[in-house]
Order: C-alpha cells, then structure tokens, then sequence
C-alpha cells in the first residue's frame, strides 16, 4: 500500500467498472486457488496434491488457446511432460490411492483449475492497469477474505489464544519475512508482473520445476540427503525448462 501511494500519479489503476469486475474474479479464483490448495495439502498425501495440481498447466493452455488464441505448441506440451515425469519421478514412492483421501484429491484438482483461471482473468485485468495496484487490492481483499473464514469457521478463539502469545519468537518473525519477501514478493508479484510479458502457457509450465528446488532447498535447510530419485527428477524437470526457454 505505501508503494502504490507513493508511485499512485504515474501508474495505471483500474478505472471502470468491468476493471474492478475482472480485478473481483481475479482475487476470488486467487483465494479459492490457495483454500483448495491447503485443505488438499492437509487431507491427502503431498504426492498426491503435488501431482495433480501439477495439471494447471493442462488447463491453463486450454484457457489461453481459446481465449487468448496463444499456441499450444509441441515444444511446450513436451516440456511440460517432461516436468510432470520429473515430478512423479520425485514422489513415485509416496502415492497412495486411499478412498478416504478422495476428498483432498478432488480438492488438489480443483485448485488447478481455480489456478488457472487465476492466471486467465490476472491477464485480462493486467492489459489494462499496472501490478502494483492489482496486487495491492488482490492481497489485501484476499487477506480479508482469509480472515472472514477464520471466523466463519470459528477459528477466531484461535486468533485470539495466538495474539496473547505476544512477543512472537524471532524464528516466527525470520518466518515471516521469507514468506512476504520470497514467496509474495519474488513469486506471486513477479508472476502477476510478467502476465503483460510473457505467454502464460510458458510461466504455468516454468512452475512444473517448483518441487525439484523444494527438494533442493530441503538439502540445505533440513539435511535431507538427495536420493537417486531427486537427481532423476531434477535432470528431467531442468530438460523441460530449457526446452521451454531454447
């Protein structure tokens, strides 16, 4: 927010009332995107969520093929087998097919595609207003949204147990920051950045890479020692990014 005030006269903000219709769709997708994501995560396997919500890119080229009249070329359907190969290849041993389950699986897919019309309707909006005021109203009208839920949910007892639990230890702050800085700033931001630049076909398949270097950065933070599988996967998730960039 004091960045888009700061830069307020000389950026583009949405101005009509279909902006701020496309600029509501976009967020909602966003938010239903990370619900999905987090309820999937947390009542079926990471392997499985992993897997399939590793299909956005299947439906993110469809998206732009009729919307957006982008080509799904063959370079880009073989990178983006090979990153899915490279992926299964990493979690192969973790796959569970439990009918129990069936519900964090539906719910991984379902974040795909909310994920993709994310990517379609960002677009859309960002053709016609700059990132930092899309992305100042798509987080802070997300974290609202979050925080309805908490209620909704009757999770505000929490919030308020945890706000009494004051000053917060400096590894929650370290935290914090990693997230804001590296995954808001460096991920979400610069994705929303380059809709105007580059085809979206190309950047959801760029993300087939994103568990391969979770792996790696595991090595580093939690001294897990890299298996012949990892390797497997890393040389086959790399081929398919320098496919998509040759």
């Amino acid at each position: 927010m004091p960045l888009a005030w700061w830069y307020r006269k000389s950026l583009r903000w949405p101005s009509t009332r279909t902006d701020f219709l496309w600029w509501l769709f976009t967020t909602l997708f966003f938010f239903a995107h990370l619900v999905t994501y987090f309820y999937a995560a947390q009542t079926t396997t990471i392997a499985n969520c992993l897997i399939l919500f590793c299909t956005n890119p299947l439906w993110t080229a469809l998206g732009a093929y009729f919307w957006y009249q982008e080509p799904v070329r063959g370079r880009l359907m073989l990178a983006y087998l090979s990153g899915l190969a490279g992926i299964t290849v990493l979690v192969v041993n973790r796959i569970q097919v439990a009918p129990e389950a069936w519900r964090g699986d539906a719910s991984a897919l379902l974040s795909a595609f909310l994920f993709a019309g994310y990517m379609l309707t960002g677009k859309r909006l960002r053709q016609r207003c700059d990132n930092l005021p899309f992305a100042m109203g798509m987080y802070t009208l997300t974290g609202l949204l979050f925080l309805a839920l908490c209620f909704f949910t009757n999770q505000a007892d929490v919030i308020a147990t945890q706000a009494l639990l004051w000053p917060l230890p400096s590894r929650v702050w370290i935290a914090l920051a990693i997230l804001i800085g590296l995954t808001t700033y460096g991920g979400h931001f610069v994705m929303t950045r380059l809709m105007t630049h580059l085809p979206l076909n190309l950047m959801t398949c760029g993300k087939t890479i994103e568990p391969v270097l979770a792996s790696l950065f595991a090595i580093v933070l939690f001294h897990e020692i890299p298996t012949l599988t990892t390797g497997i996967a890393f040389v086959l998730s790399s081929f398919s990014i320098l496919l998509l960039f040759s």
